[in-house]
C-alpha cells in the first residue's frame, strides 16, 4: 500500500478512487476525477485543461495525453467488467473512449454512466438554461442516438 505520485496536471485532485489492494493515487495537479484501468496496471485522470490522461502505476509517467474535450472533464467512468471507459465534460458531450463515439447535449454534463445491462450510456446535465431543464438522459452507445431522459429534477444531478 504505497502512494502513487503522478504528475501532468496543474492543480490539487478533487477526487480519489483506490484499488482492491487500497493503495491510492496522489498527484501533484488538479483532476475531477481518477480511476483504476485495466488491471490495475494504469490510473486514468479527469482534468480540469479537458484532457484525461493514463499514467503507468508502477513508474508514474504519462503514457497517453487524449485531448477529445474543450472544457474540463467532469468524470471518468468505467463499465463493471473494467472493459469500456466514458468520460464527460462541461463541453456539453460525453465521450466513450473505446468507440470512439460522442452524445451531445445542449448543457454542461456533470456526471455520465455505462449501463451494467444494455448498450446505454447515461448522462446527467449540470446547468440548468431554463426551468426543470435539470435532466438525465440516456444514448445508445454504439448509434449514439438519445433514446430518452427524465427531466423535472429540481436541481444538478450528480452520479
Amino acid at each position: 500500500m504505497r502512494p502513487i505520485a503522478l504528475s501532468g496536471h496543474e492543480r490539487s485532485i478533487t477526487s480519489i478512487k483506490y484499488n482492491q489492494e487500497g493503495d491510492q493515487d496522489l498527484s501533484e495537479s488538479k483532476v475531477y476525477n481518477a480511476i483504476w484501468g485495466p488491471r490495475n496496471q494504469t490510473v486514468y485522470t479527469a482534468g480540469e485543461d479537458g484532457s484525461v490522461r493514463i499514467f503507468d502505476v508502477r513508474t508514474g509517467k504519462e503514457l497517453k495525453n487524449i485531448t477529445d474535450h474543450t472544457k474540463p472533464v467532469t468524470q471518468i467512468v468505467q463499465s463493471k467488467d473494467r472493459v469500456l471507459f466514458a468520460t464527460c465534460s462541461k463541453d456539453g458531450t460525453c465521450r466513450s473512449l473505446q468507440h470512439l463515439k460522442t452524445y451531445t447535449t445542449d448543457r454542461p454534463i456533470n456526471s455520465c454512466s455505462i449501463s451494467p445491462l444494455k448498450e446505454e450510456v447515461i448522462e446527467a446535465s449540470n446547468v440548468a438554461l431554463m426551468k426543470a431543464q435539470f435532466k438525465v438522459r440516456f444514448f445508445h452507445m454504439i448509434y449514439e442516438d438519445d433514446i430518452g431522459g427524465i427531466s423535472g429534477h429540481f436541481g444538478p444531478v450528480n452520479q
